[in-house]
């Protein structure tokens, strides 16, 4: 993928035609209201372009494009059906862009928290937590035994488990979830990452 600064245009290296690699254009920032986007050899016709603030204060362009499920991009953020996906492709839900960064910064979405910055989260530890990587079980080892909440989240910020513990080593069953890198957060102060093989 690159982008090309003079025609304002990302575009995609791809393999069509017998596996012949073509450039094809993935989004494009010239166009207006009745335009059409000929992206990865599909025409979208742009149904309305708008601006929208990012979380900086800055703000980009977002081009709607005429689709069944009404399908958008915005100028240096991605699009609505993930990055290099044709905006016909199902809802996209789990592919919308849910945190983008600049220098460190949030500029879009409301959950770089838990995706990002993860090596910058201040962790005094009161707790092990192990095997990492863990198959079947997750054992927790703490300090005291309070009773304090242990979360798990998926990587777009979704609690996918929770627990109240009580004793000062525990057992997690993990088996039921998918394979994977997951984020911890032990009564809101401690967070890190685990992953489920």
């Amino acid at each position: 993928m690159r982008e090309d600064t003079s025609s304002r245009q990302v575009i995609f290296l791809g393999l069509l035609n017998y596996g012949v690699p073509t450039e094809l254009v993935l989004f494009d920032f010239s166009l207006n209201a009745g335009d059409t986007l000929s992206s990865l050899g599909v025409s979208y016709p742009i149904d309305s372009v708008k601006t929208v603030s990012l979380l900086n204060g800055e703000t980009r362009k977002k081009w709607f494009i005429q689709s069944p499920n009404n399908a958008y991009y915005i100028e240096g953020i991605g699009g609505s059906e993930g990055i290099s996906n044709n905006f016909e492709v199902g809802l996209g839900f789990w592919e919308i862009p849910m945190c983008v960064t600049e220098n460190n910064l949030s500029i879009w979405g409301n959950e770089c928290s838990m995706i990002l910055g993860l090596s910058k989260m201040s962790v005094e530890k009161e707790s092990r937590v192990f095997p990492n990587p863990a198959e079947n079980v997750l054992i927790i080892e703490r300090e005291f035994t309070s009773a304090v909440d242990f979360k798990l989240y998926d990587l777009h910020g979704r609690v996918v488990l929770l627990k109240k513990l009580h004793k000062r080593i525990e057992e997690i069953d993990v088996s039921n979830l998918p394979k994977g890198m997951y984020v911890f957060d032990i009564d809101g102060k401690e967070r890190d990452k685990i992953i489920k093989r």
